[in-house]
């Protein structure tokens, strides 16, 4: 297993460097790789780095966590819902995302003001 730095957040690679970097949903810049393993820490962080990527590109996006998990991460970075979760509702917490819907069919979306 392999790391890659990006924007300053350890994302797991499965890829070798080619020595010109990689571009993920818009995120783009030489990866570094090197051996180690991410802590929960780390994927967190790199979670929400691609989650808001993404709704930055799309700021009128919504989705499930499942769909969060199968659409928007790269394959390299493919989480287990449970952690997608614990990250979008941290966002929630926080004011930037918001909710609509409860369980496994609640959809997240930008908050609006």
């Amino acid at each position: 297993m392999h790391f890659c730095q990006v924007h300053g957040s350890k994302a797991a690679a499965a890829s070798h460097d080619s020595g010109e970097g990689i571009a993920i949903h818009g995120i783009s810049g030489r990866c570094e790789l090197a051996p180690g393993p991410v802590d929960d820490e780390g994927q967190e962080a790199v979670m929400t780095e691609f989650v808001m990527a993404y709704f930055n590109q799309h700021p009128l996006a919504m989705d499930t966590v499942e769909g969060i998990v199968e659409w928007w991460m790269p394959d390299m970075i493919r989480p287990d819902q449970t952690a997608m979760r614990k990250v979008l509702d941290r966002l929630t917490e926080r004011g930037i995302l918001e909710r609509i819907g409860a369980g496994e069919y609640a959809h997240y979306r930008l908050k609006n003001g």
